[in-house]
């Protein structure tokens, strides 16, 4: 496995994290959130070091919170990372540059990983973080009611939401401003951890984010995906009412066992936001206003900005945004249909810009092998708050059913979203300004992850998916007549 170097550049109101040899920088703010996402980040990164500068004391809590993750941070003497960045030619100052003269520092000087303060200071540095926290959410509690006038808003803010979310998208929920406290599972990176043999790791981590979840009584527990992972939370939480769907749902996987409320079941065939509002009311909460807000900061808006410059993409070109990816390869678009439909749409002059992730890359290459010219590409270069903001800025994405494609309705962004084997009705992008592409066969939706058709050709749900169609749909939506069909 390749070693990560990571570096992180404190300042009083938040930090600014950055991995060496690689692009760019993530930054938190200087809240409870905030170091909860930095060690969202920190522990899907798996680094192998990494470091902060002294910095009178404001690195505290960011050291704390890493080593409470079992995270192997060092903090070093500005005077050597000064004297290394001199040395290395790198003297400009900026919280980005810190930040990646910090990343190389641990990668080329390899500080060692000095013990852990002991039992004592660690307890009191936890009574004052969780004393800050209660302060920091009272102060912030009271503004909202005194700015409130609705009787339903002012019944939202009287109540405390905790939401516990896997460490993946971990990043969307932190800092929303209808959440109090946002519980970060890292159960990938536990089991990851004891398939490694990393056996008192991986079983300290989950227990420490047990005693977490049982640290509050709730009076009400909701299982929105009633799934055996799920359902396990569920259990293990402290409280009065536990509600979800009872039985009769699909892949339910006896997750009503958990639950001393049972909603009855409902019709699947009907959008999960809307089983989801179901739900709420069949436990008496009121859901009439429903809206889509991201935590996405006029900072992420820069660095989406930036990202765009870094592939020729200015403020004033229409953009689409493609995501090519999905989990299952049923989903899956040919790269050739891909890279036709970009060459389309640039010859309309429509910017394209493919996005993805860190273990994308292949697949976008596979794409860039039918260009002539190389893909703009974002694949492993943004957050998912980065992302949100690209798309954002499009005038349109184009996406197979996968997460991203729901991302870019969050944000308001018309989506023309690419559906095989799955059901658009149950889990299509939610809203009217998008459009669904898919073919008419008898066997879709199949919703299985492998092809087992024997009417039409393998996977012919996607690949009778044409070009032209698509980009019928996107100019559609960006309201521009195409050139030329495709021959």
């Amino acid at each position: 496995m390749a070693s990560v170097w990571i570096g992180v550049d404190v300042a009083k109101d938040r930090v600014v994290m950055a991995i060496d040899g690689v692009p760019g920088t993530t930054a938190f703010p200087r809240t409870d959130e905030g170091v909860t996402g930095l060690i969202a980040v920190l522990g899907r990164a798996q680094p192998t070091l990494i470091v902060l500068e002294a910095t009178g004391g404001y690195e505290q809590p960011w050291v704390t919170a890493c080593a409470r993750a079992q995270l192997p941070v060092v903090v070093v003497n500005p005077r050597q990372v000064r004297a290394f960045a001199k040395a290395i030619g790198r003297t400009a100052k900026t919280d980005a540059i810190d930040a990646h003269v910090l990343a190389a520092f641990a990668a080329r000087v390899q500080p060692p990983v000095r013990a852990l303060p002991d039992a004592a200071r660690r307890e009191l540095d936890a009574v004052v973080a969780r004393r800050q926290q209660l302060v920091t959410m009272r102060v912030a509690e009271q503004q909202r009611l005194g700015q409130a006038s609705a009787v339903v808003v002012r019944q939202s803010l009287e109540a405390h939401i905790t939401w516990l979310v896997e460490e993946a998208a971990a990043s969307l929920v932190i800092g929303h401003p209808a959440v109090n406290r946002v519980l970060v599972a890292r159960r990938k990176a536990w089991l990851d951890d004891l398939r490694r043999g990393r056996i008192v790791r991986g079983l300290s981590g989950a227990a420490h984010f047990v005693g977490e979840l049982r640290d509050t009584h709730y009076d009400l527990v909701i299982d929105f995906q009633g799934l055996l992972k799920s359902a396990l939370w569920v259990f293990l939480a402290r409280g009065d009412r536990k509600a979800g769907f009872g039985p009769g749902m699909e892949h339910a996987e006896y997750s009503y066992l958990a639950l001393n409320e049972r909603v009855p079941a409902v019709d699947m065939n009907q959008h999960a936001i809307d089983r989801s509002l179901l739900l709420l009311k069949g436990i008496g909460v009121p859901a009439a206003d429903l809206r889509f807000t991201l935590p996405v900061s006029t900072q992420h808006e820069a660095e989406a900005t930036a990202l765009l410059h870094t592939c020729d993409v200015r403020e004033k070109d229409r953009l689409v945004a493609i995501n090519p990816m999905a989990r299952w390869p049923t989903k899956l678009w040919e790269p050739q249909a891909f890279a036709a439909l970009a060459e389309r749409l640039e010859a309309e002059d429509v910017r394209v810009v493919f996005t993805g992730g860190p273990t994308d890359r292949p697949a976008l290459d596979a794409i860039s092998r039918f260009l002539p010219r190389p893909l703009r590409r974002l694949d492993g270069k943004t957050s998912l708050n980065q992302l949100a903001a690209v798309y954002r800025r499009a005038q349109v994405v184009v996406t197979t059913d996968s997460g991203p494609m729901h991302l870019a309705a969050a944000v308001g962004t018309p989506v023309v979203a690419l559906f095989g084997p799955t059901a658009p009705w149950r889990t299509g992008p939610y809203g009217p300004s998008h459009v669904v592409i898919r073919a008419d066969l008898s066997c879709s939706p199949c919703f299985k992850k492998e092809c087992l058709t024997t009417l039409y050709e393998e996977q012919a749900c996607m690949k009778r998916l044409t070009v032209d169609q698509v980009v019928q749909a996107v100019l559609g939506k960006i309201g521009a007549a195409p050139l030329a069909a495709s021959t």
